[in-house]
């Protein structure tokens, strides 16, 4: 049984590297919002004050992604942010988390 347990969780962890289009490089390097912007070849961007989520984007395990100001992040329909390594948001106010509205011009 823990043999399997070990296996499917392996190929989860896998999977996740597969279906992202941009992980970060497991180094054990502190992001923030910007790095992202600067090195993920445009999953992740910034415009009007917003950072957006384009494509699936993965926080490695030994990665860690640190929020310490005010932000606002979209995320594009079907997009997955999986964090397998470390979140921190400790902002002044607020980080608001929502979707892209494709409704609005």
């Amino acid at each position: 049984m823990f043999k399997k347990l070990l296996v499917l969780t392996a190929v989860l962890i896998f999977n996740s590297y597969i279906y992202s289009d941009y992980t970060t490089p497991n180094t054990s390097v502190s992001w923030n919002l910007n790095d992202l912007v600067t090195n993920s070849a445009g999953t992740v961007t910034f415009s009007g004050g917003i950072y957006f989520i384009n494509s699936n984007l993965t926080i490695a395990q030994t990665d860690t992604i640190k929020i310490l100001g005010n932000a606002t992040v979209k995320a594009a329909l079907n997009s997955v942010f999986l964090v397998n390594g470390t979140l921190i948001v400790n902002p002044p106010d607020s980080v608001k988390f929502s979707s892209i509205d494709t409704t609005q011009n």
